[in-house]
């Protein structure tokens, strides 16, 4: 349930599903002591959400892999994935189309407790009409072969120890990078 923060799942996979509607399709949240572990979102379609497709806090050795995104037609904002607070993750292989806002929001990664691995994101396909992404207090991020396109492609603000290599960022108007 989402009604509260907790651990509300630990070590769950959600793979190969189908979400239409609704404010959000997934919500995981831990809480700011007790981080849900081990959770994957995996080659999931989420289609129509008004909000987010998927909205994380609070996580450790997480996986969001393969899943696509397309907002509601009805939305004026959305984002394909809201992430905060999480450690040890892979954010791979996923794709956003968002005329109405951000393709991914990530703050937090690493940062509350002790990262044991990098952080991958690697090889997301991004278009957005705000930034492809936005990254907000990150550390120990391998950001690798990603294509983003957006108002700019990629944003930074508090970006620690972290490597960018052999991605594409494009913005129709303004940087298509933002440190």
């Amino acid at each position: 349930s989402s009604a509260s923060s907790g651990v509300n799942a630990n070590y769950t996979t959600i793979d190969n599903c189908t979400f239409f509607g609704g404010y959000r399709g997934v919500t995981l949240q831990g809480s700011t002591s007790n981080f849900s572990e081990g959770n994957q979102v995996l080659n999931c379609t989420f289609n129509g959400q008004d909000d987010e497709g998927i909205w994380v806090f609070y996580q450790d050795s997480m996986d969001l892999i393969g899943n696509s995104f397309v907002p509601s037609p009805f939305t004026t904002f959305y984002e394909g994935m809201d992430i905060s607070d999480i450690s040890n993750a892979k954010i791979n292989a996923n794709m956003v189309n968002n005329p109405v806002g951000r393709g991914v929001e990530i703050d937090n990664f690493n940062d509350r407790i002790v990262a044991t691995t990098s952080t991958e994101v690697v090889n997301n396909m991004i278009i957005s009409s705000q930034a492809g992404f936005d990254f907000f207090d990150v550390e120990e991020t391998n950001i690798f072969h990603n294509s983003l396109v957006g108002t700019p492609g990629i944003l930074f603000n508090d970006f620690d120890e972290s490597e960018i290599v052999n991605n594409i960022f494009t913005s129709p108007s303004g940087k298509a990078a933002d440190f």
